[in-house]
């Protein structure tokens, strides 16, 4: 139990970065602090083991110095590497950077180096480039040259010096500051001047003396496998403890005094030491010098698991929550399942606590694989920042992102990983958004916009309006007009702001770009040259300026094609369009930007895509930016197009509806006007009523030349406009916006001063088969057309139109899906514009997914088509056409262009026959007419309580099955192979297949795994045996094998990786037992530690068995990763009765070898004080006092006194916390102490010749003396 001034010791270190993926990135990316789980259970917890180290070998080992390397690193500057070769790595380093032509000394602290060591150190040095061309340095240690480094561009470089050629020796170095110096020579081996050099982190091996620094040191034997007597210096303090790290604590130290001839008083500590099969790992330190964590919090692990599905995931600071819940509110009306989740728990459950974008990820990728329905969006509520671990103490990184390397650029920030979690391709499989809130007041800004932008918009014109910004440059107009030419809607209207001035109608600055958004305009795009915090061609927009907007009701979504405006990740200032997200009277609702370099031909590739599904129904923001990136990537390749992926990343809320006018606006096409006359204007409303109509004059510029407001009467309107009399002639347009229960807009061209021929086309949405109508009205200012034709350029096809009271119709049937264009051409020259229409494919019912779930096989059907789908049968078969699985009716499903939260899609289940052979399966599956095959990876099995697998099922040459009544629940097994190789843990085995097999139930909670595995070897020996891996402690354990011919078999105890192997391991493991104490002086509780040594390793699988007088001791418990699984430290618990014992001791090893100790414990009923006399006797310089304890006492001391009874001196002195003898063991334990005197008195005078008297004193837990 744990009681009140109980502690919990452990061996505890920072958080380093595990394993050298990336050699220079030494320390963990994005978190220093290391954590511990304490948990509370039913049975013990583990306990440090004790080890003794008593001098016993007279032949051992005496080292007086020892290897030791110590790590010097500072992270004072970030650099995004914009040309690093390698993909990943440490962007921090020391400093800026030294110069060709410099040099920079580097201090660093070494600790008692030994200088009469002949053994030599080693200094490794991280450097990288800086500049992108060639590299000189001269490294320098102490003003002793260690070599040179030459290498080019921002490349790594790891210099490490050569102990046999390197001049640098022990001797050379200092008990305190040492130099390493690095010289840029600026010669012509490099860019000279231009030769620019980073410092990442440097190391140094030196033979260092047995002595602690501040009461601590951390040492291992250097010189290989044996024996070694440790003799380490330097302690304030005798209350010294020395451990192997993570594995024992050391019993049986000697502590003595040393006085050195300055009179100053240390103690040494000594011990003895055996390495056999790893390196032991020892630290020595004053009790004074132990640690306390930094900080403890109470948490309950897997609140995430019990989630089980939801469309709409937030994740946030959990100071975040509460204010997300108005826009959860809003999602969860529109028929959204949603789910909010502290990005706190998220680390807990799937970051070990480490706060990391791995742990998010790992979370979405649960959510995508185990939900039911699984995510669709996710929004990340809370800034990121580069600077993961707050070193430049700006805060910031609440809801951390990914920094992917980009081409010139380097490290930027991208949410795009987070949408990547199925599969290795770059394919988005989740919708992302993130806004970057830095505080509670922040998020409920950008909440309280997108709430207002989706419920309560304010209507009208803008809301059909979209604004094209092209920078300095004819490059960045002509795509812009290029955009509006292909993609922008007929029925919208278009405005412009360019900034190259010459003879262009449309120049204009920031004040007119101000007055533009304060207008309003649906949609804003960018194209030209940005800096992060601006629009930099001429100056024309800074954050700054934000703040001048009062677009409150009418915002838009702003596509930022350029660079940097888009970042989300400085720790120090906001980007443009962070500043856009978080105005206060206005700014955007969402924006699409980059976080790194916009490049001028990509930038406009990508805005291609987002129009071309924005406008084609995509329905959310993070549906037209997800589904963009897809077209992206099916029209174009290269690196630049995956930067384009990574770099541009929505801030907003993925499922913001992408909502502009809907319903039509029907203009009837007016006669040909003249300046001055009055311009009719009438039509009907689609889906509106009892509202207005704005009616606005364009000409071909789109400049306004009229407008007026008119009421509906019901659905229709009718009024008139004054064409002005300078009005240019040419076509014009007439351009109409009903605001009603809904809006929506619609336009005609008008023909003011010429001929003109008005073209109408029913039905506007029109699937491949289906016939059209175009109606012409067709008028001239002098006589009637006598022939009137239809043409479509693409199919060299004309139809001649008939017409009835100056009407000209045609039909036409729709033979090939896509884009089509056509014209109106009258006899004698007059033509009409021309018009485009999509023919849309009609419903296209797709098989999409198709894999094993459950007792099923499932198939996903999407209707891929432009039109909803009607109820079709579907049959599926599997392997042949013999005999359908089943009969599925498909829903009616809507196009997946008809907009968000629509259903395009269907999960068809399908009863999985009994299969007992795995592997690549064809299904072929009938969807109404149509046929489909395709491939089926059928590598799972499902696992029934009442049959279990019901048969052996085969994978290659293995098979296993699971009895009924194994499991309580139906579960999913899968089985996957995997290469095997030797596993240098366990010498003796070698594989004897190429491959293991993995066996993985889909939830692992309360499955045994109850049955048997097989696998089919032939012509192996009688040495092999099946083995199966233990993940936890990394060695291959042997299972009881039964041969059948060519057929190996093994009870399946439980679920993991299966191999067969062969092994020439028959010796047993070794067990070494130290008891508190001693076996003769056992107290009556007591805790025995135990250590198993085996060259194979210890059996995870079966502990030691302990049993006292032949009664099991059941709470023995083995480490869940020990240090090394070859050499293993468990603690057992002794609750005995006076008398003698009997401890029995069973170790089994990895390949079945088994080990026997037995122990005969002495236990002591009655407190006894034995043994108690003195050695040398008489003495001259010292005497040790001895005495044994028959078990634990509360307090013993020793008392010096002359024969006249005057005391000069006693033990231990008073205040002394923990008193130990001379053997390092608390006085007051049972067992045979001593205790030395060196003949001075309490002031430290020697004491004269005679007789003295010792009297020790001891006093029992219950008073007794």
């Amino acid at each position: 139990r744990f009681d009140g001034g109980d502690w919990i010791e452990f061996w505890g270190k920072y958080n380093r970065r595990e394993g050298r993926e990336y050699p220079d990135l030494y320390q963990d990316p994005y978190n220093r602090e290391n954590v511990y789980w304490l948990s509370v259970e039913e049975s013990p917890g583990l306990r440090m083991a004790e080890e003794s180290g008593a001098m016993r070998h007279e032949e051992c080992r005496r080292p007086l110095s020892y290897d030791h390397t110590q790590h010097f690193e500072e992270d004072g500057y970030f650099d995004r590497l914009g040309r690093m070769p390698e993909e990943g790595g440490d962007y921090w380093f020391w400093d800026r950077g030294m110069m060709g032509g410099h040099m920079r000394e580097y201090a660093c602290i070494l600790r008692h180096p030994d200088t009469g060591s002949l053994r030599r150190p080693r200094v490794e040095v991280m450097l990288r480039g800086k500049t992108y061309s060639d590299h000189h340095v001269l490294l320098y240690f102490n003003d002793v040259l260690l070599g040179e480094a030459i290498w080019d561009g921002q490349a790594l470089f790891r210099f490490v010096s050569d102990p046999e050629t390197s001049y640098l020796m022990a001797a050379h170095l200092k008990d305190g500051e040492n130099l390493l110096r690095l010289v840029l020579p600026g010669d012509e081996r490099s860019a000279g001047p231009g030769d620019a050099v980073y410092l990442n982190w440097f190391e140094v091996t030196y033979p260092r003396l047995f002595r602690a620094h501040e009461d601590y040191i951390e040492f291992s034997p250097s010189e290989g496998p044996g024996a070694y007597r440790f003799s380490v210096e330097g302690f304030s303090s005798p209350d010294v403890e020395v451990y192997r790290k993570g594995v024992a604590h050391i019993s049986g130290t000697v502590v003595e005094k040393v006085v050195q001839p300055e009179k100053e008083v240390s103690y040494r500590v000594r011990f003895e030491g055996v390495w056999e099969r790893s390196k032991p790992k020892y630290v020595a330190l004053a009790r004074d010098r132990f640690l306390s964590p930094a900080g403890v919090e109470l948490d309950t692990l897997g609140m995430l698991y019990g989630i089980e599905g939801a469309d709409y995931v937030a994740i946030a600071p959990r100071a975040f929550i509460d204010g997300l819940e108005p826009l959860l509110e809003v999602r969860q009306a529109q028929g959204l399942r949603t789910v909010a989740v502290a990005v706190e728990d998220i680390y807990n459950d799937f970051g070990y606590g480490f706060p990391s974008p791995d742990a998010i990820k790992a979370f979405l990728e649960y959510a995508y694989r185990r939900w039911s329905p699984s995510p669709t969006f996710v929004l990340l509520a809370g800034d990121a920042s580069w600077d993961y671990r707050n070193i430049h103490g700006r805060g910031g990184n609440l809801v951390p992102t990914f920094l992917v390397r980009t081409v010139k650029f380097g490290a930027s920030a991208s949410d795009y990983p987070y949408s990547l979690v199925d599969g290795d391709d770059t394919m988005p499989d989740l919708w992302v958004g993130r806004l970057p809130a830095r505080t509670s007041e922040e998020l409920g800004r950008m909440v309280g916009k997108i709430v207002e932008y989706e419920i309560s918009p304010v209507r009208g014109p803008w809301r059909a309006r979209a604004l094209f910004i092209g920078g300095t440059g004819g490059v960045f107009r002509d795509q812009s007009e290029d955009l509006i030419r292909e993609f922008l809607p007929e029925a919208w209207r278009a405005s412009r702001l360019y900034l190259s001035p010459s003879g262009n109608p449309f120049f204009g600055g920031t004040e007119r770009l101000v007055e533009i958004l304060d207008e309003g305009a649906s949609l804003v795009q960018f194209l030209g040259h940005g800096g992060g915090a601006i629009w930099s061609d001429a100056q024309l927009f800074r954050t700054g300026d934000v703040r001048r907007l009062r677009n409150r009701g009418k915002l838009p979504f702003v596509l930022s094609y350029t660079c940097f405006t888009g970042a989300f990740d400085s720790p120090t200032s906001s980007s443009l369009g962070e500043a856009f997200l978080k105005a206060e009277d206005g700014g955007a609702a969402a924006w699409l930007g980059a976080t790194g370099l916009g490049w001028v031909w990509h930038d406009y590739y990508l805005a291609q895509s987002v129009l071309r599904t924005l406008f084609g129904g995509a329905g959310t923001l993070g549906g037209v930016v997800a589904e963009g990136k897809v077209d992206l990537l099916a029209r174009r390749w290269g690196e630049l197009v995956r930067d384009m992926l990574f770099l541009y990343n929505l801030l907003g809320d993925p499922a913001t509806i992408w909502n502009p006018p809907g319903v039509s606006v029907r203009l009837k096409p007016p006669k040909p006007v003249r300046p001055g006359d009055r311009l009719e204007v009438e039509g009907e409303v689609g889906g509106a009523s009892d509202g207005t109509v704005q009616a606005v004059l364009l000409d071909g510029a789109d400049r306004v030349w009229a407008q007026g407001e008119f009421r509906m009467e019901g659905r229709e309107f009718s009024d008139s406009l004054k064409v002005p009399d300078g009005m240019p002639l040419g076509m014009a347009r007439l351009w109409a916006y009903a605001s009603g229960e809904r809006d929506g807009v619609g336009w005609v061209p008008v023909a003011v001063g010429i001929d003109y021929i008005a073209v109408e086309m029913r039905p506007e949405r029109l699937a491949f088969g289906d016939t059209m109508e175009v109606r012409a009205w067709v008028y001239l200012h002098e006589g009637r057309p006598e022939r009137v034709v239809c043409v479509f350029p693409e199919f060299g096809d004309s139809i001649e139109m008939k017409g009835v009271d100056g009407v000209y119709k045609a039909l036409w049937k729709a033979s090939h899906p896509g884009k089509v264009r056509f014209y109106v051409s009258a006899e004698g020259g007059a033509r009409s514009e021309e018009f485009s229409f999509f023919v849309g494919r009609g419903p296209e019912l797709m098989p999409t997914l198709v894999h094993v779930s459950g007792d099923s096989v499932e198939v996903l059907v999407e209707n891929r088509g432009d039109l909803p789908s009607r109820e079709v049968q579907a049959e599926l078969f599997l392997d042949t056409l013999r005999a359908p699985l089943g009969n599925v009716a498909v829903p009616s499903l809507a196009s997946l262009r008809d907009g968000p939260y629509r259903r395009a899609s269907a999960r068809l289940r399908f009863p999985l026959p009994k299969i007992e052979a795995l592997g690549f399966k064809r299904v072929f599956l009938r969807l109404g007419g149509r046929w489909f095959q395709l491939p089926l990876s059928l590598t799972a099995v499902l696992i029934t309580p009442e049959e279990g697998t019901g048969r052996w099922i085969s994978f290659g040459d293995f098979s296993f099955r699971v009895a009924g009544g194994t499991v309580r629940k139906p579960v999913t097994v899968s089985v996957r192979s995997e290469e095997i190789s030797r596993n240098p843990l366990q010498p003796d085995l070698f594989p004897v297949l190429g491959a293991a097999y993995r066996l993985v139930p889909q939830d692992a909670a309360g499955i045994p795994g109850m049955g048997e595995v097989r696998f089919v070897a032939p012509g192996v020996g009688s040495d092999a045996s099946v083995f199966r891996l233990d993940e936890g402690w990394g060695v291959w354990v042997r299972l009881p094998t039964r041969r059948s011919g060519d057929t190996l078999s093994a009870p399946l105890a439980r679920f993991g990786t299966f191999a067969v192997l062969r092994s020439s391991d028959r010796t047993p493991p070794e067990i070494e037992v130290h008891v508190p104490g001693g076996p003769g002086f056992a107290s009556l509780r007591t805790e025995v530690s135990v250590r198993i040594r085996d060259g194979n390793g210890v059996n995870p699988h079966l502990p030691l068995e302990a049993s006292l007088d032949d009664e099991r001791i059941t709470q023995v418990l083995f480490p869940d990763r020990p240090e090394d699984p070859r050499d293993v430290m468990v603690v057992v618990p002794l609750e005995t009765s006076p008398g003698g014992h009997i401890l029995t001791l069973k170790a089994h090893d990895c390949n079945g070898n088994i080990a026997r100790k037995e122990i005969r414990l002495t236990v002591h009923g009655d407190f006894k004080v034995k043994g108690v006399g003195n050695y040398p006797n008489p003495f001259t310089t010292y005497t040790i006092f001895t005495y044994t304890l028959s078990g634990r006492a509360k307090e013993v001391s020793l008392r010096v006194y002359t024969t006249s009874g005057r005391l000069i001196w006693r033990f231990p002195q008073p205040g002394d916390p923990l008193p130990l003898d001379d053997f390092a063991r608390p006085v007051a334990d049972p067992g045979y102490h001593e205790v030395l005197w060196d003949g001075r008195d309490i002031r430290g005078n020697e004491v004269a010749n005679g007789l003295y008297f010792c009297v020790l004193k001891a006093i029992s837990s219950d008073g007794e003396e």
